[in-house]
């Protein structure tokens, strides 16, 4: 929304609009280094049992840059027919827009599925499976239970 409707309340072509949109790319730059930094780390967590396969976490962080590079090929293309179909200030609201909603969508799923994860399930065989959803289903922990 910065480089949306609040860029075109300054005059086109100035220097403070020019300044203006520099800093909102920059605080984009940063906004999405922040949240890449993570993301290979939860992919690599989301094997559970899997990790200790050998090859498993090399074919994550392969199917992690695939897509990283397909979207820095394709999002250029695309981004180019957005803005000369609609104009910058709205294709970076709609783009802002889409990111708030996908945001949005990825906090109310890790809070569903990490309240799911917490808790703690016994099992007939007095074990306790603790972990994501995958491991409940994948593995169990050792037996920590006494009769």
């Amino acid at each position: 929304m910065l480089l949306g409707p609040a860029g075109s309340l300054l005059q086109t072509g100035s220097t403070l609009r020019i300044s203006y949109e520099a800093a909102g790319l920059m605080l984009l730059g940063v906004t999405q280094a922040l949240t890449l930094i993570p993301t290979l780390s939860a992919m690599g967590e989301g094997l559970g049992s899997d990790a200790d396969k050998p090859g498993a976490e090399d074919c994550v962080s392969a199917w992690f840059v695939m897509f990283l590079n397909l979207g820095l090929s394709v999002g250029p293309i695309i981004g180019t027919f957005i803005v000369d179909s609609i104009g910058f200030e709205n294709a970076m609201a709609v783009c802002g827009l889409g990111i708030a909603a996908y945001g949005a969508l990825a906090v109310a799923m890790d809070k569903r599925f990490s309240n799911k994860s917490r808790k703690i399930r016994r099992t007939t065989s007095n074990t306790i499976t603790i972990g994501t959803p995958n491991a409940m289903l994948n593995a169990r922990a050792e037996p920590l239970l006494d009769k």
